[in-house]
Formats: C-alpha cells, structure tokens, sequence
C-alpha cells in the first residue's frame, strides 16, 4: 500500500513538473488574423456573399471553400475564383463585385484591441508574435496597404507559403521559419479544426473566438502555461 500510495504521489509531481517545464518552454505566441484580432470572420464573409449573389447562406457555405481554398494557399490564380463560384451556383457575378468584395473587407477589419494590448505585452517579455493566416492575396494586399500586420513579428499568409490551415504543412513552415521546436509554439485561432490541426501539428493550441469569447479567456490560458500578461 505505501509503495502503491508512493508510485502515485511520484506520477502526480512528475505530471506536474513536466507540465511547468513544456509551458516555460513556449518562445512563440502564434495568431490567427480573422476571427481573433480582427472582429471578421467566415460567417461575416459567407452573409455578404450570399447577398450580393442573392443566393441561399447554405449554398455559399457548401461550394466557397472549393473555389477560394486553392487562391488563398496559392495555387491558382485569385482571378478564377469567382467565375468558378458563379458557375458552380448556376449565378451570373454581381455587377462591380470585385470593388464592393474589397470595400466590404476594408470596411469590416475592425481591430481587436485587446488582443493587440496582449500581443505588445508578449514582445516585451521576448516572446515572438507571429501571424498565420489563410487569406487570399487581395485581402492580404489591403491588411498590408492599411497596415494591419504591422504589430506581427512575422507574418505567414497561405497565399504566400502555399499551405493552408489545417494542412499539416502550414504548421509546419511557421516552425521551420521560427527556427523553434513545435512544442515551444502557442498557437490561437477561432476555429476548432485549426487548433485541432495545430496539435497533430506538435503545437500547443487553445481556441478563442473574440465574438464569442472574453479576453479573459486569453489570458487565463496564458496563465495557465506560465505567461502572464497585462493589458490597460
């Protein structure tokens, strides 16, 4: 009994400790873009589409990730997007939808600012901040035009490393770019299937929705893993 009662103690301290030891481990905070730091995310997306090509919110959900995933990981031109989508709705393209697609992205990155607080209080602890993104190149050259990348301290766009989430190789650029182990990288995102594709990935991972979530939420899983932040 004092043996078995001494094995279980010994486990519970070894559980413990190697918790400790992977949290203090973490040299990088990962963010994903929409949905996180920026108050726009995919429903957001999928309502205006739905409007502007005057179809059903569940037909834009069933045929847009087919067309837009291979433009937003690169792989084909961000061109044949649209008229792919059309067709495959049986739609024609609205009229001067390119700029009303563009102004209603501009429009809509409405900065999370709390998450910002926290992601200057990680840089000043020497904590890398990176971004990664799957976005399509006319997003990402707006996010750029207006600046919303600067406070990023890389950036890793689908667009422009050819993977998107929750592709395995997504992760695993932003590793290899950091120069860091998989498991010294915290990653956060809105979306359960790229947390999920973070950890097969060997990354730490939570998910927060910043419509859904309090900031506090962030924190607390910051905490959790032995990083304390402050924001105003």
């Amino acid at each position: 009994m004092k043996k078995s009662l001494s094995f279980i103690i010994t486990l519970f301290f070894t559980f413990i400790m190697s918790n400790q030891l992977c949290h203090a481990a973490i040299k990088a905070v990962v963010f994903d873009f929409g949905g996180v730091c920026v108050y726009f995310n995919e429903r957001s997306i999928v309502e205006f589409i739905a409007k502007e090509f005057n179809i059903p919110v569940e037909t834009v959900k069933k045929e847009l990730l087919d067309c837009i995933k291979p433009a937003s990981s690169g792989q084909i031109n961000e061109d044949t997007v649209w008229p792919d989508f059309a067709n495959r709705c049986q739609v024609t393209i609205p009229e001067n939808w390119k700029q009303n697609w563009e102004t209603f992205f501009s429009k809509n990155l409405q900065l999370n600012a709390p998450i910002f607080s926290i992601i200057e209080s990680l840089q000043e602890q020497g904590f890398q901040t990176p971004l990664l993104s799957n976005i399509l190149p006319s997003q990402a050259a707006i996010c750029r035009q207006e600046h919303k990348f600067d406070a990023f301290t890389q950036v890793f766009l689908s667009c422009e490393i050819g993977s998107s989430k929750p592709d395995f190789s997504a992760y695993q650029t932003v590793i290899d770019q950091l120069q860091l182990k998989p498991e010294e990288c915290l990653f956060v995102d809105d979306s359960p299937a790229n947390v999920e594709g973070a950890k097969k990935a060997g990354m730490d991972s939570f998910c927060f929705n910043c419509k859904k979530d309090r900031i506090d939420l962030v924190i607390k899983e910051l905490a959790a893993r032995g990083i304390t932040v402050t924001i105003p």
